[in-house]
């Protein structure tokens, strides 16, 4: 019989996100789930900013260990955590600064790296800073994954936080041409179920809760954005079962963290150039070259009337994937802000 879960470690990222995250740690404080940890990473923060995040938490929560990137991936102090498990969840704190932005991937493998130090038999929730729970969400996910031990990771159904009877999504799939299909985007609430689950093939890490000691950690080839899908497709790759869990609910803002993309063009070559990239390590050369034929066929049928911004587009990404077999914060910087 499989070892049932207990605690459940809530991951918040934050970067210059100090209005959003509050809101975020408020509403997961009054949560009905009893035994979790939050795990509050910042990732290099203005200081100003940075400094009211921690007053805040210093007011709201009994006990907060507050650890730098180092301490964090050794598992913190053996006194330091004994002092945190005597408080309730809602009281404790795990206050990670990362000292500089290192991505969302890396960023967040900094706390599962402390998660794993600490126990064997780990839960992971990743949650964006710019969403807000309802207060049985957690307790739902949990549920879940141990009465339904082949699944490795789960999602919420995850609503608009600006308009609360509306889908973002309920996870999705991954499509022979190597895209994702959300199911349910943009659908009322009332064409959905409101219980049961429902398997899906990609999760989006906005709320992603997954085994990390069975699924590894993210991957780290891309500085922001793809992972989740590399996540996905690998555990497709490798027959693992996720699933939508529709009891449990949750609201975002869906954030505009890819809006500092100094234009459209810019966001369409890094796009293309992360999924390309992806795609080429799960695939054989015949099936690479077939996504390459597809996502030019595809881009082409778009952009029919502006034929120079297609070939333009393409000049960009072909160039890239020759080059380079991922995008760091240095390829990524000269990709977004290029004129």
């Amino acid at each position: 019989m499989k070892e049932k879960f207990r605690q459940a470690h809530i991951i918040i990222l934050n970067w210059n996100g100090t209005e959003d995250t509050i809101e975020c740690l408020k509403s997961i404080k009054n949560n009905r789930y009893e035994n979790y940890t939050i795990i509050l990473v910042d990732n290099g923060s203005e200081e100003n900013l940075l400094i009211e995040l921690k007053e805040w938490c210093r007011a709201n929560f009994k006990r907060i260990n507050f650890y730098n990137k180092n301490q964090a991936e050794q598992g913190g102090t053996s006194e330091n955590e004994e002092l945190l498990k005597r408080e309730k969840s809602s009281d404790r704190l795990v206050f990670i600064e990362n000292n500089e932005n290192l991505g969302f991937a890396a960023g967040n493998n900094v706390a599962l790296r402390y998660i794993l130090s600490r126990t064997k038999n780990s839960l992971a929730l990743l949650l964006n800073n710019d969403t807000v729970v309802e207060r049985d969400f957690l307790g739902h996910l949990v549920k879940f994954i141990n009465s339904n031990y082949r699944y490795v990771a789960c999602t919420p159904q995850i609503r608009l936080y600006a308009k609360k009877d509306k889908l973002w999504n309920c996870g999705g799939c991954i499509k022979w041409y190597g895209n994702r299909k959300y199911y349910y985007s943009n659908c009322h609430i009332d064409e959905i179920p409101q219980n049961g689950f429902n398997d899906i093939t990609f999760v989006t890490g906005c709320a992603l809760m997954f085994k990390p000691q069975e699924t590894g950690l993210l991957t780290e080839r891309f500085f922001f954005g793809e992972e989740d899908f590399e996540f996905s497709l690998r555990l497709k790759r490798k027959n693992k079962k996720i699933a939508c869990v529709y009891d449990s609910v949750i609201y975002h803002k869906v954030g505009s963290s890819i809006s500092t993309v100094s234009n459209n063009l810019n966001k369409k070559v890094l796009y293309y150039t992360m999924r390309l990239m992806d795609l080429r390590t799960y695939s054989n050369r015949l099936l690479y070259i077939l996504y390459i034929i597809i996502y030019l066929s595809y881009t082409f049928m778009i952009n029919i009337k502006t034929p120079k911004k297609h070939f333009k587009i393409w000049r960009k990404v072909l160039k890239y994937l020759k080059e380079y077999d991922s995008v760091d914060r240095k390829l990524f910087d000269s990709i977004t802000m290029e004129s």
